[in-house]
């Protein structure tokens, strides 16, 4: 409200004029946009930190990780092959006794890559070792279970090292590289 004092107009004191209004709104729009990106930003990082840890891709390294360790725990320090195949997977195999009171190796465990779909996968089967006359040559037979624990594989690589056995992944699925090393040692007769 204004007053008029002789001649002089003054404000009253408590009031706001439409400018000052307009400039505090102003300044408390910039201030909400900022918390509001910041928010975003944090949603952002949050969305792409969960979906490393709890994604797909870490799922998979997760499982191929625990059942190369599995697999290869039971396996015999006698004998093992790393090859590529004749379709150009990179192969590594192991022999393992079907339980403890087994006087043979009798079950096999392998794992390959496959490059032209970008897979890991585990085989599981029986078997048993015959001499052929110039070596001793593992012979499938019985029930083979094969499956994939990994996509997007881009490579693969099987090593030895005494009686460990070592396997480097990278898994990348175009959003997310996540290489992956594991190593095994093979602990029975």
């Amino acid at each position: 409200m204004d007053r008029n004092d002789g001649g002089r107009r003054t404000r009253a004191a408590g009031g706001f004029t439409l400018v000052e209004l307009m400039i505090g709104m102003l300044a408390s729009s910039i201030m909400v946009l900022g918390v509001m990106n910041v928010l975003a930003s944090n949603q952002k990082e949050y969305n792409q930190t969960y979906e490393r840890v709890n994604g797909r891709l870490e799922r998979e390294a997760t499982e191929a990780r625990v059942t190369f360790e599995v697999v290869v725990r039971r396996a015999t320090v006698r004998t093992y092959r790393i090859w590529v195949d004749g379709a150009g997977n990179q192969c590594a195999e192991v022999y393992y006794y079907h339980d403890n009171d087994a006087g043979t190796l009798d079950r096999y465990g392998k794992f390959y890559f496959n490059p032209s779909d970008n897979t890991l996968s585990v085989e599981y089967g029986d078997g048993h070792f015959a001499w052929n006359g110039t070596e001793n040559l593992w012979y499938y037979d019985g029930s083979v279970t094969s499956h994939v624990i990994a996509h997007d594989v881009t490579g693969c690589i099987f090593t030895q090292a005494g009686p460990t056995l070592s396997m480097a992944v990278v898994l990348d699925d175009g959003r997310l590289d996540l290489p992956i090393v594991v190593t095994a040692t093979r602990h029975n007769e």
